[in-house]
Parts: structure tokens; C-alpha cells; sequence
């Protein structure tokens, strides 16, 4: 029985590399004689493409028509050579580093903004230590919101901001 790499697009579930095989001639009975060539049964694990969506899955196979379903769903199922499986390996894993470099720029600049604002606050070059800082909200909201409840600014103290610098080493040192 021949074996074929497949992909699966799973609209609940994503998209996943599987190994496949079309149904044997007992299994055809259970089949209308329209699907008995089109299911495919998976014959080992599957390998999933969590960073792949659809829409780049679609174009990747040129938009052609399913070759089958996995027996018991109704998924698209594509026979691909081993040049795609390899190609789409590679796409979800490169798709991945984009998102981790993505994150970790969000993450650089969202530091660099707090670190701007805490150094707003500094006075004479120093933040004060975290009761300090809390005792400021109070006050603030004390003042601004009758005590209750509304917007009160965030008030930076030092351990904070040392937190926020070192990590920021840490992840510009990541470059």
C-alpha cells in the first residue's frame, strides 16, 4: 500500500503534517463508491504547523482542489512531495522566529516607554522606594478621585526601575 505525505487543513483544530494512506478494499465497504479513492487514513503522528495560517497554506499549494479528507472528518487533505513537507516545516519555523523577534521588539520598546516615564519622575537623578511611590498613588487618588475610584497615574520607584534596565540589557544583549 503506497504512502503519501500529506498536510491537513483542520478548521477547528489548524493545519498539521501527517503520513497517509487511501483506504484498503475492506475498508472501501463502509464507503459511497464516490469516496472510497478520496479518504485517506493517517498512518503515523502528525507534526503540527501552529504558525502557518490557512490563507499562506492555500497559496503555498497554489490554490488547488483537496486530493482527500482523513476518514472520519470532513478536513482538507493535500498530498504534497517531501520538497513541501520540507518547505513547510521550514515556513512554520521561520514564521516562529519572526513572531519571537516580533514579541521581543514589542517588549524592547514597551520597556524603553516605561523606562522613559520613570525616568520623567526621577528627582535628582533618584526614584523613590516602592512605599514612597505607593504612598504618592494615594495621594494622587485621594486627591483626584475623592478616594473612589478612577484614573491614577503610575508611580515608578526604583527597584522597578532597575528591573526594567536590566531586562532591557538582556534583550538588546540578545541581538
Amino acid at each position: 500500500m503506497t504512502t503519501y505525505l500529506t498536510v491537513e487543513y483542520a478548521p477547528g483544530y489548524g493545519i498539521s503534517l501527517h503520513t497517509a494512506r487511501r483506504l484498503t478494499d475492506d475498508e472501501k465497504k463502509s464507503y459511497l463508491p464516490e469516496y472510497q479513492d478520496y479518504m485517506l487514513v493517517g498512518t503515523g503522528s502528525d507534526i503540527d504547523l501552529n504558525n502557518i495560517t490557512w490563507i499562506s497554506l492555500y497559496e503555498f499549494l497554489g490554490k488547488r482542489a483537496p486530493d482527500g479528507e482523513f476518514a472520519g472528518c470532513n478536513n482538507r487533505a493535500y498530498i504534497i512531495t517531501q520538497e513541501q513537507w520540507d518547505a513547510l516545516i521550514a515556513m512554520n519555523n521561520g514564521v516562529a522566529v519572526n513572531k519571537a523577534e516580533q514579541e521581543r521588539s514589542a517588549e524592547i520598546a514597551e520597556l524603553e516607554q516605561a523606562k522613559a516615564h520613570a525616568e520623567k519622575q526621577m528627582v535628582n537623578g533618584e526614584l523613590p522606594g516602592r512605599e514612597e511611590a505607593q504612598e504618592k498613588a494615594k495621594r494622587y487618588n485621594d486627591v483626584h478621585n475623592e478616594g473612589g475610584y478612577g484614573y491614577v497615574p503610575h508611580y515608578y520607584y526604583d527597584e522597578e526601575y532597575k528591573r526594567i534596565c536590566a531586562r532591557l540589557n538582556e534583550l538588546k544583549g540578545a541581538i
